[in-house]
């Protein structure tokens, strides 16, 4: 019973910022969606959220299946972007960074620490995103480890 609450209690606590208030977006690109809900490919592969708080900030989110431990993997990140790095007339590519936290639920779960580098293809006239991300992590519980993962992902936006 300790467990499972301890649990609930980490996942509020993990994804409380996509549950919270909604953001006025007045300025372009952003203006015209303020949700992105897809899939990532890599490692972990699974559905990938996120939410623009602001035209340079976002929080992202995942529920995932790690193909090679075979374990359910969540995260959530608040991210930093850089929209004014490339330049293009019908695609924003922003680069982005942030940091997060990380559940992996199995026999041998565990809570960590995460950080994300990654660049995003956002089409003006089109409702998807694009992704590319590597993401370092650091466990916690219940012993100290690092690694690092990445993949690719697509998101429809609205």
């Amino acid at each position: 019973m300790k467990k499972t609450l301890s649990l609930v209690i980490i996942l509020m606590i993990l994804f409380y910022p996509l549950l919270g208030r909604r953001y006025i977006i007045r300025k372009r690109p952003v203006k015209h969606f303020r949700y992105g809900v897809g899939a990532m490919i890599g490692e972990p592969t699974g559905i990938s959220l996120k939410m623009w708080t602001s035209r340079s900030t976002a929080v992202d989110a995942a529920i995932a299946y790690s193909i090679f431990s075979r374990n359910i993997y969540l995260h959530t990140n608040y991210l930093i972007q850089a929209n004014n790095v490339f330049h293009s007339r019908d695609v924003l590519i922003p680069l982005y960074f942030g940091f997060g936290g990380r559940i992996i639920l199995s026999n041998n779960s565990r809570i960590g620490i995460k950080g994300a580098l990654g660049i995003e293809f956002i089409p003006y006239k089109a409702p998807f995103d694009i992704f590319m991300e590597i993401a370092p992590y650091m466990d916690l519980i219940p012993a100290t480890g690092f690694g690092i993962n990445g993949g690719i992902g697509m998101r429809f936006i609205f």
